[in-house]
């Protein structure tokens, strides 16, 4: 495992981020990791849900900023108009009458 990557996001990692930490833990034993193969779903719960920037996230893949906010917006994943899944999870959303 290539410490220095773990070390890298270890502020991040001390939090409660699964996906996050998936992704770091994958990349700290080799792999490379591929923002045009990254799930939307994944995205949108580091982004959402573990409140993980797109400069944090473009560092992780090693790719611009731009290109993760522009992956973002390509899917609907906007703060404010984007549902975290706990909210819906805890039924926080009302359905409409």
């Amino acid at each position: 495992m290539n410490k220095s990557v773990y070390d890298r996001f270890k502020y991040f990692m001390e939090r409660e981020t699964p996906v996050f930490r998936s992704y770091v833990m994958k990349k700290a034993n080799g792999e490379v990791l591929d923002i045009e193969t990254l799930p939307p779903d994944d995205l949108q719960e580091m982004f959402i849900d573990e409140v993980i920037t797109d400069g944090v996230i473009a560092d992780l893949f090693d790719v611009e900023q731009k290109v993760v906010t522009r992956k973002r917006y390509k899917h609907g994943i906007k703060l404010g108009q984007t549902l975290s899944r706990k909210s819906v999870e805890l039924g926080c959303v009302r359905k409409p009458i």
